[in-house]
């Protein structure tokens, strides 16, 4: 949500995923921040499909599956704000285009969900159902069209 009250909610988000409290968000830190909200949301234990003798929280096992999402969603909202070349005080080469601003949150927030979501409908047509780590990676024609139909809100 944008405004006041979008504001209002991001703000505690805010302050765990900026946990050094240098008012900008590296990747790492972005990473961290979604990785501990899924296995806070998800702490039951479930079998780990690459090493079946352990188990892991759930939450693990989405962040994992969803990690090109948070990637994509750090690298746009890092990119949205304006960087005039300026190396940042404390860094050896970084930019602010290195980092997601306290402005930009919104915007990695709003491109976690939506990214996450056309991963999903992806892995729905591509995995047979989008169950974690059952996809390839890539849609062939055949796969499209028995699938496509199935992607629902």
């Amino acid at each position: 949500a944008k405004g006041k009250k979008g504001d209002r909610k991001r703000r505690p988000a805010w302050k765990q995923a900026d946990n050094n409290g240098n008012g900008l968000l590296s990747l790492g830190e972005c990473e961290m921040f979604v990785q501990r909200a899924l296995t806070h949301a998800h702490p039951e234990r479930v079998v780990n499909p690459s090493a079946p003798d352990k188990k892991v929280a759930r939450g693990e096992l989405v962040f994992q599956h969803f990690r090109p999402c948070y990637i994509r969603a750090f690298k746009d909202a890092a990119d949205y704000g304006k960087d005039d070349g300026t190396i940042l005080k404390g860094t050896l080469n970084s930019t602010a285009s290195d980092f997601v601003s306290r402005r930009e949150f919104r915007l990695f927030c709003a491109y976690l969900v939506i990214y996450s979501t056309m991963y999903e409908a992806f892995h729905q047509i591509d995995g047979g159902g989008g169950e974690l780590g059952e996809s390839d990676e890539r849609i062939e024609l055949a796969e499209w069209l028995k699938g496509y139909a199935h992607v629902r809100d």
